[in-house]
């Protein structure tokens, strides 16, 4: 694994940019207390860390889907049969993103189960609580920063503040090795490091001079320049198939505009969506899909995500396949539409056509629409239950066990 690279280089006490050998290391893509955890799981022998890593994952995907299941069951109570139904669907429509991750041991599920601490925490009432595990998950990967301004829109001042301070304080941590010196200089590396990597015009983000632009970028931003721009023969993002189609043809810098214009009106729809404070009173009944929604938004507005970093879309897909179960009687259009996006994320699969045909799949980026289409189906639930529906439901269930 390429983060023991960057924890034997956070272990020898230097993290700037020249302490790294090669030209992919030119300093960590992560924040620098991630390096200095990094720098705790390379201490042992490797084979040893990566074991304890694996199963520390499998155990933290286990609570991840209890966590979730339960929260899902607030809003949408569910016969014991149907609970194991939902969650089995939901495994199998993320699987192809689990066993990415699993190749590296599930660094991804840790962050799933970071921000699931956090919605479980701020369920229970745990204010400041639920603020650390924000913090833990942005200082684990900075894309979770989004929690911090989502909060502050749902008024949710207590664990934004949390969040916030928390946030100083695991920053500050790496100088109990680096000392303050070392702990500032790995912090203006950094950002530095992510100022050369995303400095490009082009509409579709890649990581600069590090790496050429590839059709394996499952981000939202990857997504709207595929069918904003067009690129000649010989750019690394066409592809020589008779499958492959492009369609706008706006050129940079006029193309990243209206990308970033695209996202500014999409972000702009969730937030009036989402403008209503949450229901304490509910215990996470309108939480948990909002949440599960955040959590998604952290990968996909991510300028680089790959496929493993797709697994935190499992709560977002086992609300939506949740919602659907309990209708009753099941809506047509929403079961056509969750069986439509289940054969995007398990059919179109490298092992059915070929790495050639896949690929060409893979650059309209299915998988990516088709977790949107999740989105929308726990932002839209099929019909609005009131608390007293819930309650109802839950003691017919109750009555029959």
């Amino acid at each position: 694994m390429v983060h023991l690279s960057f924890g034997e280089v956070f272990i020898k006490g230097d993290i700037s940019s020249e302490s790294f050998h090669d030209d992919l290391l030119k300093g960590s893509m992560y924040p620098i207390f991630r390096t200095m955890l990094d720098g705790i799981i390379s201490i042992p022998n490797y084979y040893f860390t990566r074991a304890f890593i694996f199963i520390g994952s499998v155990a933290a995907l286990i609570y991840s889907i209890n966590v979730w299941q339960r929260l899902a069951a607030i809003r949408y109570p569910l016969p014991q049969q149907q609970v194991f139904a939902s969650i089995t669907l939901s495994l199998l429509a993320v699987g192809p993103f689990l066993t990415r991750d699993f190749d590296e041991a599930g660094l991804q599920i840790y962050l799933l189960f970071m921000l699931t601490l956090a919605a479980q925490t701020w369920k229970s009432g745990a204010r400041i609580t639920s603020g650390f595990w924000l913090a833990l998950a942005v200082s684990y990967k900075a894309t979770p920063l989004l929690f911090l301004p989502f909060l502050i829109w749902k008024r949710e001042w207590r664990t934004a503040s949390a969040m916030a301070v928390w946030l100083v304080v695991l920053s500050l941590t790496p100088a109990i090795w680096l000392g303050w010196n070392g702990m500032i200089e790995g912090h203006v590396s950094w950002i530095e490091r992510l100022e050369k990597s995303h400095d490009h015009v082009e509409a579709y983000p890649s990581l600069g001079i590090i790496e050429q632009p590839t059709q394996n970028n499952l981000g939202l931003r990857a997504l709207v320049a595929r069918y904003v721009e067009s690129h000649p023969e010989g750019h690394p993002l066409f592809i020589d198939h008779p499958l492959f189609f492009q369609f706008g043809s706006i050129e940079s810098p006029s193309a990243k505009i209206t990308v970033w214009v695209i996202l500014f009106l999409m972000a702009t729809f969730v937030a009036i969506r989402f403008r209503h404070r949450w229901n304490t009173s509910q215990m996470g009944a309108d939480m948990a899909p909002e949440w599960s929604v955040a959590i998604l938004a952290c990968a996909l507005l991510s300028p680089i995500t790959w496929k493993q970093h797709l697994v935190v879309a499992l709560p977002c897909i086992l609300l939506a396949v949740s919602s659907t179960i309990a209708c009753t009687p099941p809506k047509r259009s929403r079961v056509l539409i969750l069986a439509s996006v289940f054969a995007v994320l398990i059919i179109l699969r490298r092992y059915l056509f070929g790495p050639e045909l896949s690929n060409v799949f893979h650059s309209y980026k299915f998988d990516t629409i088709a977790l949107i289409v999740f989105a929308l189906l726990v932002i839209f639930p099929p019909i609005p239950i009131s608390a007293a529906q819930r309650d109802q439901k839950k003691d017919q269930l109750n009555s029959k066990h």
